[in-house]
């Protein structure tokens, strides 16, 4: 009978091997600034969700992506430039 740890990673490489379009712009952008109000538009995007005002420059997993660079960051519960 198989774990949850032989599980998951066996479930992860299926997912990858099968999309690997959509997989390749994470890594792609591993470097780049990923802000959190990104996140929600990757991994929808990841899953397959689509919806009308739906921007791909929104998602770390689309070719399309542009890093935020206006939005200030949070740092220690206070609005910060950089």
């Amino acid at each position: 009978m198989g774990t949850r740890r032989a599980v998951e990673p066996q479930m992860l490489n299926a997912y990858l091997n099968r999309h690997p379009d959509i997989m390749s712009g994470p890594r792609d952008k591993a470097g780049k600034d990923i802000r959190i109000h990104t996140l929600f538009h990757s991994f929808t995007e990841i899953m397959g969700i689509c919806w009308p005002p739906a921007e791909p420059r929104w998602s770390f997993a689309s070719p399309e992506f542009v890093p935020d660079a206006h939005a200030p960051y949070l740092a220690g519960s206070v609005l910060v430039s950089e």
